[in-house]
């Protein structure tokens, strides 16, 4: 499927057993496979990076030209609510559809919808329910560190991949289109 263009490291994090709308996503049908984060928003959809359901660019991304290219099949995605997707007996959700901007640039656009198959119970994981009232870059309104919440690696040996984890209070140093300089 191609190498990932994100960083897949939650650094410094513990396990989190209990944020059942974060999800783990299964991409590809055989080992070794690629696995991305999402969110349950609703209780058969799953929001991801597009570039966890789409072949990109290898290594650093440039984004005068960066284009996303063919998304992978439906029959490539598995979606576990589980704390840890390796653990026995954890069960894989379908996907019926894969929804994208229809802009084939990438940045901007690294985001896409997973509508599963069947819904998630209630039972087993609450959707999170995203709430957006200002600019994301207005800080008299919002704080200035985030919380992470993932199954990716806790080091850069790729160690621990496949375990829900958490990282609080990650300091934003800059973001587009705030009056603050990204030079990066």
């Amino acid at each position: 499927f191609g190498k990932r263009v994100a960083d897949p490291q939650i650094f410094g994090s513990r396990d989190e057993a209990h944020a059942s709308a974060a999800v783990a996503i299964r991409v590809g049908t055989a080992d070794p496979f690629e696995l991305c984060s999402g969110a349950l928003v609703a209780p058969n959809v799953v929001l991801t990076a597009r570039h966890c359901v789409a072949q990109t660019a290898e290594g650093s991304v440039d984004c005068t030209t960066a284009v996303v290219g063919s998304t992978f099949p439906t029959r490539s995605f598995g979606v576990t609510t589980n704390p840890n997707m390796f653990a026995g007996g954890a069960k894989y959700y379908s996907v019926a559809e894969v929804i994208e901007p229809s802009d084939s640039t990438f940045c901007g656009n690294d985001i896409a919808l997973l509508r599963l198959t069947s819904n998630v119970p209630a039972s087993e994981a609450t959707p999170a329910a995203p709430v957006v009232q200002h600019k994301s870059f207005n800080t008299s309104r919002y704080d200035t560190k985030v919380t992470a919440i993932g199954y990716g690696a806790t080091s850069a040996a790729n160690n621990g991949s496949g375990t829900r984890r958490i990282k609080r209070a990650i300091n934003i140093l800059c973001m587009d289109g705030s009056r603050t300089y990204c030079s990066s």
